[in-house]
């Protein structure tokens, strides 16, 4: 990834952290960690979801009130219990991340709600895909 990727990256998730942390409307409060990947089928992060990750960590330090619900999501293909398990796998990888690099356990909730949460109809790939997602909900 370019440096100016990163950095551009860096201040939009900045700037996205920072209205969620101030907007007193709840629908406000939970963003998408847009470039978060697992290996396929599993809860291991991808070299490249540390950009986003840092910036994540960056965030909890600047605003060190903020408590986060991880959300873990899937599409509904598959056994729904599988992929429950699954996204609370990956949910809590995310999590581990973070305290991995100095965030106060006592902070985060991690949470798998596999396809019970879908933003869309899981009838097309690009659906699913959408449905495929890591979340944060300032509480």
């Amino acid at each position: 990834m370019l440096d100016v990727e990163v950095q551009q990256r860096a201040k939009a998730f900045s700037e996205s952290m920072k209205s969620a942390v101030e907007s007193a409307n709840a629908s406000d409060k939970t963003l998408t960690l847009n470039y978060i990947n697992f290996e396929t089928g599993s809860a291991t992060l991808t070299a490249n979801s540390k950009y986003e990750l840092d910036n994540l960590v960056t965030g909890l330090n600047a605003y060190p009130q903020v408590r986060i619900e991880i959300g873990g999501h899937t599409d509904s293909t598959g056994d729904p219990a599988a992929n429950r398990e699954l996204s609370q796998q990956r949910a809590a990888a995310v999590a581990k991340y973070l305290t991995d690099r100095g965030i106060d356990p006592g902070r985060l909730r991690a949470v798998g709600y596999g396809d019970s949460k879908p933003l869309g109809p899981n009838d097309t790939e690009e659906n699913r895909a959408k449905n495929r997602r890591t979340e944060f909900t300032i509480l």
